[in-house]
């Protein structure tokens, strides 16, 4: 888990040039949807490290401040839970879903 704003910036620049694919879940504790999607975000993180992908997966806490801060005044996104795809520090991609089969198409298109 990503744990502060500080630490989500450290991990992009640790990453910025290496090619490898960041995978960002925002989501709460208290969030009934967030809940619903976990089990298949896990689910497909088994899969792309299965197949060998270049990816690492994290899970940002809203109720953090700074993440909040991040989520909603940097990279304008409203609701949870919400996917992010970064590849050489760069935003490639985003969803908001709780749906697996939108989660697996869009983790897809990027990842395999």
């Amino acid at each position: 888990m990503i744990e502060d704003r500080d630490a989500y910036d450290e991990l992009l620049e640790k990453h910025k040039e290496d090619n490898m694919f960041l995978v960002f879940k925002f989501g709460a504790e208290w969030c009934g949807p967030c809940k619903r999607i976990d089990p298949h975000y896990k689910e497909y993180k088994e899969i792309a490290l299965k197949r060998g992908v270049a990816v690492e997966f994290h899970y940002l806490d809203i109720d953090e401040e700074s993440i909040m801060d991040l989520m909603s005044d940097d990279l304008d996104l409203k609701v949870v839970p919400h996917f992010l795809i970064v590849r050489n520090g760069e935003v490639v991609s985003t969803l908001q879903t709780s749906q697996r089969d939108a989660l697996f198409e869009f983790l897809d298109t990027y990842l395999i």
